[in-house]
């Protein structure tokens, strides 16, 4: 379990992705979910008040947050807003995490 916390605390909100490089390092600017939790509601109808830290990463990638932007804009000028599935948390399972079944899939590529 503890592993399985450590790996959400690395990993985009939206698209599952790391937001925290193997030396323990940002890549690039990473915001926090609370600080995004009305842009998140009004473009992808997530409450993030709701998530939970045992499930739910904390942050957002850069890439998602510009998305969630661009969404925003657009459903204020009347252009219909493209679809954007997000990654599916699930609480932690001993087998079938998806956490590390990502971490090891990744691992095992190389």
């Amino acid at each position: 379990m503890d592993y399985h916390i450590q790996q959400l605390a690395i990993h985009c909100r939206i698209c599952g992705r790391r937001v925290i490089d193997h030396h323990g390092k940002s890549s690039y600017t990473v915001y926090k979910c609370k600080d995004l939790a009305e842009s998140l509601q009004q473009a992808l109808e997530i409450a993030v008040n709701d998530d939970s830290p045992a499930t739910h990463p904390e942050s957002v990638c850069k890439a998602c947050k510009v998305t969630i932007d661009r969404i925003i804009h657009a459903s204020s000028v009347g252009v219909p807003k493209k679809p954007i599935v997000p990654f599916q948390w699930y609480a932690h399972k001993a087998e079938g995490c998806t956490v590390s079944n990502k971490f090891h899939i990744f691992i095992n590529a190389f």
